[in-house]
C-alpha cells in the first residue's frame, strides 16, 4: 500500500484514473480515492492542509507502518524547464530549517533535486538551484511519524519560475503537467509500493537477542523495532552485532548507538 498526498484536484486525475481508484467518504475539505494498491488524499494548498491529508491517509489504513509514503505535486524553479519532474533528494522547510534527505533506494527514471517549503508563494526566482513548494515539509514531517524515512519520498514536476501553483498555474495546465510524467511519476510509485511489501514482509525478522537481553519501555521498543527495519533495509541479513551496540548498558544507550551506527552507514544502492 501506499499513500500518496496532493494539494490540487489536477494533480490528482491522471493518478486516480491510473491506479483505478475509487471515491470514499471523508470529511470536507478533503477528497480521497482508494483501490487495491494505493490510497490517494486530496489536502489543498499549504503545510497545515498537507499534514492534515497525511493523518487522514493513515486513518484510512489503520496507521499501517509498512505503507509507502509518496507526494506529488507541481513546484516552481529558477529556471527548469516547465514539465521537468524531479525525485526530491532534501526537503527544507524555510520557516524552521528543519530538513529530511529522502534516499536513492531503487533505480527510477526521474532525475533528483532539492526542493524547500515556504510559507507564502514565492514572487520572483529564486537563486538557488532547489524547487519551492508550500507542502512537503509537513508530509515529511507527519508521514515520517507512521514508518521509516526510507519509505517517504517526493515527486515534483516544475509548473512555473515564479512559484505561485495555487494562483496563476491553472487547473488544466497541472493536469497536463502530470499526465506528462505519468509514466515516470509511476515508476517511482511502483517502487515506493514494492519496498513496501518487502519492508512488510520482513518487518519482523529483524529482531535481535538485544531486544530480550535490556528492557526496553512500550515506546523504546517501538523505536527500537523501527530502527531494527530501518537497518534491515540498509543491510539485509547483516544482524546488528556486539560491535554495533559496543559497550551499551541499557535501552537508552542501544538506541543511541545504532541510530549513530544508522547514520555513518552508506546508503546500499
Amino acid at each position: 500500500m501506499v499513500n500518496i498526498i496532493v494539494a490540487l484536484p489536477g494533480e490528482a486525475k491522471a493518478l486516480r484514473e491510473a491506479l483505478r481508484l475509487r471515491p470514499v467518504a471523508v470529511p470536507a475539505g478533503f477528497s480521497a480515492y482508494q483501490g487495491e494498491e494505493a490510497t490517494l488524499v486530496v489536502g489543498g494548498v499549504g503545510k497545515v492542509a498537507a499534514a492534515g491529508a497525511v493523518m487522514l491517509a493513515a486513518q484510512l489504513n489503520g496507521e499501517r507502518p509498512a505503507a509507502g509514503w509518496l507526494n506529488v505535486g507541481v513546484a516552481g524553479h529558477r529556471d527548469s524547464a516547465v514539465g521537468t519532474a524531479f525525485w526530491v533528494n532534501k526537503v527544507t522547510d524555510a520557516a524552521t530549517g528543519q530538513c529530511w534527505f529522502p534516499p536513492s533506494l531503487w533505480p527510477v527514471p526521474l532525475p533528483r533535486k532539492a526542493l524547500c517549503t515556504v510559507p507564502v508563494p514565492r514572487q520572483q526566482a529564486g537563486e538557488e538551484d532547489e524547487l519551492y513548494d508550500m507542502e512537503a515539509s509537513a508530509f515529511m514531517e507527519m508521514a515520517t511519524r507512521f514508518t521509516t524515512g526510507e519509505l517517504v519520498h517526493c515527486c515534483k514536476i516544475v509548473s512555473d519560475h515564479l512559484h505561485d501553483a495555487a494562483g496563476r498555474v491553472q487547473a488544466g495546465d497541472v493536469e497536463r503537467l502530470v499526465t506528462a510524467r505519468l509514466e515516470a511519476i509511476m515508476a517511482l510509485f511502483e517502487a515506493v509500493h514494492r519496498a513496501g511489501c518487502w519492508w512488510r514482509a520482513e518487518q519482523d525478522l529483524p529482531r535481535e537477542p538485544l531486544l530480550e537481553r535490556f528492557h526496553f519501555s512500550r515506546s523504546q521498543r517501538h523505536r527500537m523495532e523501527k530502527l531494527l527495519r530501518r537497518w534491515r533495509a540498509l543491510r539485509g541479513d547483516q544482524a546488528v552485532t556486539e560491535a554495533v551496540i559496543g559497550r551499551c548498558r541499557n535501552a537508552a544507550q542501544v538506541l543511541a548507538r545504532l541510530e549513530a551506527c544508522l547514520a555513518e552507514l552508506p546508503v546500499r544502492l
